[in-house]
């Protein structure tokens, strides 16, 4: 005969079934008895337990489900020893011999309390012992979790709790069992034969001495509740003992204390699961401020799947400081790298101050990108919002440390909107989150570009078309940028457009689209009513003296370098 317990949010029965297949689900079909579980992730016939000789067979024929803390597929079968803990759905089946059986060795009754089973009350503690319990367990809830005071408190509450003449808190590693807690001090004495027992069961098990029979390990009753992690393994347990004395009677442990220690043992469980959960949750919290927003650190805290690979429209950033090689030789190491570091700091916080999200820093660049793994509409006008405000932190800063450097500071910033796989783009030994992919290699590219265009920033043809009247553009031309084959379609951005900037981009546009009809005296007549000092007017000019030379080629303006 076997005993069953089903526990969820709706149902909590525990029954007895003497012979057959018992079948469960939604609307269980098949032969034997059935039983309906409330539960909508389980499936209409979900699984059935039959009585073998070694134990019971689990039949699987719903969704995959977990027998012991092993996955069991559809239509597949496992044979367990008993008791067994099925799961599936929200769903727990928890199945016992029904009655207890008898322990051979020592010729004492072991007893086990599954972990949901109602404990069958011997007698009806008093109000006040009531009190007292809570608050003992109160006192363990409030130590800190993994602590010396945590365990004492724990062991104390052993003897406390239910009048026990010793209690003790192992924890189990790779090397066996750790006694961390003793009360009283120096009795520590345990038996392995119980803990192994306590292993196999992952349940809290007890046991009274039969008259006449000898002790175990000195110890005439005994109660051991294991203490599990977040993934049901067993990582400690509770012993407590009552020992034979000349002064009292037979020594026993009743179900309703085996029941008290099952619980103190779960409120260790749950103090160490919360440490741990905390310390996971300060070391992703850290990882996760370096490269994303404040507000994005709490998203992911509450879920962490948004880290996980895939397949995103995003917009890409690099900047570059200008001239850096020949800034450093002007100042000693320390003050280079203070300056580096100030120099990350500008572009760092306006990236998170437009929700973006840190690839990569390198050398005197950084690398950002938008819409990953938090999607935005506008993560292209995001970009380059952040563009120009870095443009500002920099001319701020430059002023700071123009007397030392002897001349400004200034960055590049290239930007570009396309597909990338976004997810762990570090290693397995190294992880970063971050994108791979063409979109990628083309802002950098575009970053590269800024210095021989003469203008802080550059931004792709697909970044531009989502801008809007969001951002001041001017189309620079078809750019051949190194590595990359096709031509891309180049814009500057201008954080402060003037009042003669309308005229400025309608002739310079004017002037390119001359120059690909390589009608190239109406290109330089335009050009010659520029500034001289524009940048892309001095880009221009060059290429069209270039392509006047290749007459079987295509107008397109190509990079001194990369």
């Amino acid at each position: 005969m076997l005993e069953f317990t089903i526990h969820n949010a709706k149902q909590q029965h525990t029954f007895r079934h003497d012979k057959g297949p018992l079948v469960f689900g939604r609307a269980p079909k098949g032969v034997g008895r059935t039983f309906v579980v409330e539960d909508p992730y389980v499936s209409r016939t979900q699984l059935a337990v039959e009585a073998v000789a070694n134990g019971v067979r689990v039949t699987n024929y719903g969704t995959p489900l977990m027998v012991q803390g092993d996955t069991l597929e559809a239509n597949a079968s496992v044979v367990a020893q008993l008791p067994v803990r099925i799961s599936v759905g929200a769903t727990t089946i928890e199945v016992q011999p029904a009655s207890a059986p008898e322990a051979a060795a020592q010729g004492q009754r072991v007893q086990t309390i599954m972990g949901t089973a109602a404990a069958r009350l011997e007698a009806t503690p008093s109000a006040e012992r009531l009190a007292d319990w809570f608050s003992i367990l109160l006192s363990v809830q409030q130590a800190a979790a993994g602590s010396a005071e945590f365990y004492a408190e724990t062991a104390a509450a052993i003897v406390d709790l239910i009048g026990l003449d010793r209690g003790l808190v192992l924890l189990k590693d790779t090397n066996g069992w750790t006694t961390v807690a003793t009360h009283p001090e120096g009795r520590d004495q345990y038996s392995t034969t119980v803990l192994a027992e306590l292993e196999r069961t992952k349940q809290t098990v007890f046991e009274a001495p039969q008259t006449g029979a000898a002790s175990l390990a000195a110890v005439d009753a005994f109660v051991a509740s294991p203490i599990l992690d977040a993934n049901d393994e067993v990582i400690g347990a509770l012993f407590g003992a009552r020992d034979r004395r000349p002064d009292r009677a037979m020594p026993a442990i009743a179900p309703l204390e085996a029941s008290v220690v099952r619980v103190l043992a779960a409120a260790a469980s749950a103090g160490l699961a919360r440490m741990a959960k905390q310390a996971e949750a300060a070391r992703l919290r850290v990882q996760f401020e370096r490269i994303f927003s404040t507000e994005l650190v709490r998203e992911l805290e509450r879920d962490p799947k948004l880290l996980d690979p895939a397949d995103r429209t995003i917009t890409v950033l690099f900047s570059d400081l200008r001239g850096f090689s020949r800034l450093s030789e002007r100042i000693d190491g320390a003050s280079t790298f203070a300056l580096v570091g100030e120099v990350m700091d500008v572009l760092t916080e306006q990236v998170l101050e437009e929700r973006g999200v840190i690839i990569d820093y390198y050398g005197d660049g950084m690398a950002a990108m938008w819409n990953a793994p938090k999607g935005y509409d506008d993560h292209a006008v995001r970009a380059c919002r952040a563009a120009i405000a870095m443009q500002r932190g920099i001319a701020e800063l430059s002023a700071r440390w123009h007397e030392r450097l002897g001349g400004p500071l200034a960055i590049g910033v290239g930007i570009h909107t396309g597909p990338a796989r976004v997810g762990n783009a570090g290693s397995k030994l190294r992880q970063k989150y971050g994108p791979r992919g063409h979109t990628v290699n083309l802002a950098s590219r575009i970053e590269g570009a800024t210095k021989y265009a003469g203008v802080p920033i550059l931004v792709s043809e697909a970044t531009q078309a989502r801008l809007g009247d969001a951002v001041a553009t001017r189309r620079v031309g078809p750019v051949r940028v190194v590595g990359i084959d096709d031509p891309v379609a180049l814009h500057e951005i201008r954080a402060e457009p003037d009042a003669a900037w309308p005229s400025l981009k309608t002739t310079y546009e004017t002037a390119v689209d001359a120059f690909t009809r390589r009608d190239f005296a109406r290109t330089r007549e335009l050009l010659s009513a520029l500034p001289d000092a524009d940048g892309p007017k001095q880009l221009l000019t060059r290429n069209v003296a270039r392509a006047e030379n290749e007459p079987d080629a295509p107008a397109l303006i190509r990079l001194d370098a990369k």
